[in-house]
C-alpha cells in the first residue's frame, strides 16, 4: 500500500506537477512495483509530506489498518498500550511479494 498526502510534491508529476490523487501516485512509483502486482493507494486529503502530523493523521493511520485487516494482519495487544500486526502463515501466503524467509519470521 502507499500512502500520500494530497499535496505531498514528491508524489507529483512533472512537468504539469499535479496534485496527489491515486492514478498519479501509482504511476509515480511503478518503477518499484512489479507489473503484476500494482499496489493499492490512500490518499489523505489536505495533507503534505507529513502525513502523520496532519490535523487529519488518524485517517491515514485508520486506512493503512483497514487495509491490513483486509488481508488477514490482525492487531494485537500488546504491553503499554501499543499495537502490534500480526501475520498467520495462511495469510503469508496470499502475499506473493513477501519472501519466504519474511513469510517463516513473521508467522512465528
Amino acid at each position: 500500500m502507499l500512502h500520500s498526502g494530497r499535496n505531498d510534491w514528491l508524489f507529483r508529476t512533472p512537468p504539469e506537477h499535479q496534485r496527489g490523487d491515486p492514478a498519479t501516485v501509482r504511476e509515480t512509483q511503478r518503477i518499484y512495483f512489479d507489473p503484476s502486482t500494482p499496489p493499492d493507494v490512500y490518499v489523505q486529503p489536505g495533507a503534505g509530506h507529513g502525513i502523520a502530523h496532519e490535523p487529519n493523521g488518524a485517517d491515514g493511520f485508520d486506512a493503512v489498518l483497514t487495509w491490513l485487516a483486509e488481508r488477514g494482519f490482525d492487531r494485537r495487544p500488546r504491553s503499554r498500550g501499543r499495537a502490534q500486526i500480526g501475520l498467520t502463515s495462511e495469510t503469508s501466503q496470499r502475499l506473493p511479494f513477501l519472501s519466504s524467509v519474511t513469510r517463516s519470521r513473521l508467522a512465528s
